[in-house]
């Protein structure tokens, strides 16, 4: 009988071992990491509201402040939007407080209309705050938003361009005269609600001569995109494809082909016009070849880059703009999209990318741009606010 009791719990604890090796179901993982992000974003949340500043990074343990003046910082709505992820997820009114404050400093920024990738700021921030509480106020701010970017499209050419802020930008150092960076496709989903919230379809129209621009001259025979391509202001075509942010004109900047991804399965879901769900899938098809070549599916900075040199800095906001993507595209298109995006946040969930050591931030070894020495291997605003959107998408 001691004999049998003894078999009995030994059958009983093997059981129980084997049920908590189980892997994580989709719910529960998001779950999980998702409470665990809360934690870490909590304290960063109490120090923006007692300083009133938006965060962007962080260096040596100290916090990296959004400045008014930064024309070029276009991460400054993304805190406020990961206080409204949370506040989606966890319905917490202190997450929804802190969004509404914070956001403030947005719209009262004197610069803010002149400022790198205006419709991404104002769609991630007012554009949630508008979602998840059908306040009107933000929706008319979304819409103003929305008219200020469309003073940057030329009806000739039938892009937007970016903002010609400063003798110091590259605009100027390397001459061009009507630059179209891959990032403007994150611009576009403020102009498709802007037509939904106004009725008017200038806005729509821009967006999508936008999207065919790009994709008629943006991409490359492999569906790798360009990081620019500079129009000519008088015979209206490309003059030039370069990069601003990525190893070589030639080469595949990270974070740009996971904008492009990103982009074009957002104007798919607005317009329904199946060339734009194409262009996604064969985006996603090159970032997923590219990854094989990587262990743990976090790109370095530029997929191009000869690993020959040491320390070569990752980018794990491009994973996580890519995973969060392919969960939206594999509704779309393939199921196992899905499953490919978990594989992301698998390595973005464990360390290094998202470790105990971290501060104030979920995740570790962004790369903001390498060329021009900004935010190298650091935390980052926008790397959160991918990796959260994606937990909550991967539970959907």
């Amino acid at each position: 009988m001691k004999d049998f009791i003894i078999i009995y719990i030994i059958i009983i604890a093997t059981l129980l071992e084997s049920c908590s090796n189980k892997p994580l179901n989709n719910v529960q993982f998001g779950n999980n990491y998702l409470q665990q992000s809360e934690k870490t974003l909590a304290p960063l949340r109490s120090l923006a509201l007692e300083w009133y500043r938006l965060p962007k990074s962080t260096k040596d343990n100290q916090i990296i402040w959004c400045e008014d003046n930064d024309l070029t910082d276009w991460s400054k709505g993304f805190f406020p939007g990961c206080c409204w992820l949370m506040y989606e997820y966890f319905q917490k009114n202190e997450w929804k407080n802190a969004a509404e404050q914070l956001q403030a400093l947005i719209k009262t920024n004197p610069n803010i209309y002149e400022t790198y990738n205006t419709g991404l700021i104002f769609n991630v921030s007012f554009g949630n705050a508008y979602r998840l509480t059908q306040n009107n106020a933000y929706k008319d701010i979304c819409i103003q938003a929305a008219r200020h970017i469309t003073q940057y499209y030329n009806p000739h050419i039938g892009c937007l361009s970016t903002p010609n802020m400063s003798p110091a930008n590259w605009i100027h150092f390397k001459n061009w005269q009507y630059p179209v960076s891959i990032n403007e496709m994150m611009n576009l989903e403020l102009l498709f609600k802007a037509t939904s919230f106004t009725l008017d379809s200038t806005f729509y129209h821009i967006a999508v001569s936008h999207a065919d621009k790009t994709l008629e001259n943006g991409f490359r025979e492999d569906f790798s995109s360009y990081n620019i391509v500079d129009y000519d202001t008088t015979c209206y075509i490309p003059s030039i494809k370069q990069t601003e942010h990525g190893y070589a004109d030639e080469s595949a900047w990270s974070r740009g082909q996971a904008w492009g991804l990103y982009g074009y399965t957002t104007c798919y879901r607005y317009t329904h016009d199946k060339k734009y769900l194409q262009q996604a899938i064969r985006i996603a098809e090159y970032i997923i070849h590219k990854q094989q070549e990587i262990d743990d599916k976090i790109p370095f900075w530029d997929y191009d880059i000869p690993l020959t040199a040491t320390q070569v800095p990752k980018d794990a906001s491009a994973a996580a703009i890519t995973a969060s993507a392919l969960i939206e595209l594999s509704h779309y298109a393939k199921p196992e999209y899905k499953n490919y995006a978990r594989q992301i946040l698998n390595h973005l969930s464990g360390q290094p990318y998202s470790s105990p050591k971290n501060k104030f931030f979920i995740l570790d070894h962004s790369t903001g741009s390498f060329p021009k020495n900004q935010d190298i291997d650091c935390p980052a605003s926008y790397a959160d606010y991918y990796y959260i959107e994606a937990l909550i998408r991967l539970k959907e």
